[in-house]
């Protein structure tokens, strides 16, 4: 980051190592975070204290790949005036350093007012309230994604099913943490579960920015492991596909 930014800043949300120290040695400014389970409300609180003209956004378990590091200001220039916010392709890494999949995540947003996150669990940004449909997206841009090994994921992933109920019961039902739901008990291997919220979020209209197939994937995965045929998988992936392209499939239009 520091061959990138004219200004980084940290915001620890109660590190207990030697984090703070480490980033103040790298020229950073860092800040203090009371922890509340809520994301959105810690990366707010750090957009506050940026002054640049762009903030580039990553958590404390990923990089840019040297490679295309150098590909960042460049493309930044380069953005159109009237769009807010980037993607960034964004590729998971093992423990072993072997990459196991990639998606496009928003990680780059313009210091404006009013552009800031909201949930306080997989987060988004709006714009003013507004959900935010024009989005540039940086290709030739890579980010490193770790922490992978299973006892930190596994703390993840009961950590936001935690933040996720809590969220429920407060503010009730919400279609948009049906595929964070998927996610969560997939990882747990409660299969039967992932494939509810699974089938829910599919049913539901909504997309996921970046990770349109990653349902799709998490269903057949948590079918197959329930132990359903692959006939049951064919079927479910074949019905919910016809409605991917209905306009298409109507016209009698292939891809």
């Amino acid at each position: 980051m520091q061959q990138i930014a004219d200004e980084t800043i940290v915001t620890d949300t109660g590190s207990v190592d030697n984090t703070k120290n480490i980033a103040i040695c790298a020229g950073a400014q860092v800040y203090d975070f009371k922890w509340q389970d809520d994301f959105a409300a810690a990366k707010n609180y750090a957009i506050n204290k940026a002054s640049g003209e762009w903030i580039l956004f990553l958590d404390a378990d990923e990089y840019f790949s040297q490679e295309t590091s150098k590909y960042v200001r460049k493309n930044i220039i380069d953005i159109d005036p009237a769009i807010k916010i980037f993607m960034c392709r964004l590729t998971n890494i093992n423990e072993q350093g072997k990459p196991t999949g990639t998606s496009y995540m928003v990680r780059g947003l313009r210091n404006k007012p009013g552009l800031r996150y909201k949930g306080p669990i997989h987060e988004q940004l709006f714009y003013y309230n507004k959900e935010i449909t024009n989005i540039a997206v940086m290709s030739d841009v890579e980010i490193c994604h770790t922490g992978y090994s299973p006892q930190i994921v596994e703390k993840k992933l009961r950590r936001n099913l935690r933040i996720i109920r809590n969220d429920i019961q407060k503010n009730g039902d919400n279609k948009r943490y049906y595929a964070s739901l998927a996610d969560c008990y997939y990882g747990l291997g409660e299969y039967e579960k992932a494939i509810l919220f699974a089938r829910k979020f599919i049913e539901s209209g909504l997309t996921a920015l970046g990770g349109e197939l990653q349902v799709y994937y998490t269903l057949a995965a948590a079918m197959q492991l329930s132990g359903k045929s692959y006939a049951e998988i064919n079927t479910a992936l074949a019905q919910y596909g016809m409605q991917l392209l209905p306009n298409q499939l109507s016209s009698g239009k292939s891809h």
